[in-house]
């Protein structure tokens, strides 16, 4: 069999979908001669009739054979054209927790948008687990995430340690100290963050070892909120990233006490499925996050 050329393709699939040679010449914006002559050479071509003409064009045994290799080249064509696209315009979508897409993201972004202009970055604040649910479900590319949450089927690197502190108003208690262990903030108020999850059944395991009932009156879905909760009000303390205190010692009367537990040396990550690839793009945007950290991959 002679292979067909896109026109061929084209024609026969609309045939299929049309079952009449006028109707096929309408949709193709071409005469009905033409459709029947081009018909005729395609069978000649394939040296078998591919469909009736009594009437309703009907597809015969052959055809139909014919129109499945038509409809697989057609599907091969527009997924190399979205491929291409791809290439052309590479897309990145990256989720985060808000403190670290304000603290390690924007450089990156704009460094990469210079190194290539025609990329498109889609960023989104996220939770720890919706972050992992995104990743999975290849909804982002990559996530930025606080700590290893041991889920199948999903890839870490690491790019940076981030120490966990206790942040609070210089009228607390524990204000007075340097470090402590986190028991002692288990007995005060928490103000808690989904997005250290990983850290929540460490201390449900210490609490319990203590006999310790603790108190999270307030509970929010990022480092920022849960900072500025706890350095502008007396609600309680929170466990969270040293970079994001650091940002409120200075502008509210707040305390940052450093946590002895090891736990506390905390890993940041990025993770992506285990199956499949990123994109050269989305390599580099984890590289020149990495970077302007002083973390290289």
């Amino acid at each position: 069999m002679r292979q067909l050329d896109p026109k061929d393709i084209e024609l026969i699939i609309a045939l299929s979908r049309e079952f009449s040679i006028t109707a096929t010449g309408q949709r193709l914006g071409v005469t009905t001669a033409a459709v029947s002559q081009r018909l005729t050479r395609i069978e000649e071509k394939i040296g078998a009739t591919l469909a009736s003409r009594d009437g309703r064009v009907i597809l015969t045994q052959a055809g139909h054979e014919v129109l499945n290799y038509c409809l697989q080249y057609q599907q091969n064509t527009m997924g190399l054209e979205r491929t291409l696209q791809r290439l052309k315009e590479p897309s990145i979508f990256l989720a985060a927790d808000l403190s670290l897409l304000l603290n390690d993201v924007p450089r990156a972004v704009e460094q990469l948008l210079i190194d290539l202009p025609n990329a498109k970055v889609t960023l989104k604040n996220a939770d720890f687990s919706d972050i992992i649910r995104f990743v999975i479900d290849g909804i982002a590319d990559i996530g930025i995430i606080a700590g290893d949450p041991h889920v199948e089927g999903l890839r870490l690197l690491p790019y940076r340690k981030e120490r966990v502190c206790l942040l609070m108003s210089t009228s607390h208690p524990l204000s007075r100290y340097k470090e402590v262990p986190a028991s002692s903030a288990l007995m005060y108020p928490l103000i808690q963050v989904s997005t250290l999850e990983h850290i929540t059944p460490i201390l449900s395991a210490m609490a319990e070892e203590l006999k310790i009932t603790t108190s999270a009156p307030v509970s929010v879905d990022s480092f920022t909120l849960q900072a500025r909760f706890a350095a502008q009000t007396n609600i309680g303390i929170a466990i969270t990233l040293e970079t994001e205190a650091q940002q409120y010692i200075t502008k509210y009367p707040a305390k940052i006490v450093q946590l002895i537990d090891k736990w506390a040396d905390n890993q940041l990550y990025f993770c992506m499925r285990e199956a499949g690839t990123l994109n050269d793009a989305a390599i580099k945007l984890m590289k020149l996050i990495a970077t302007s950290k002083n973390k290289p991959i």
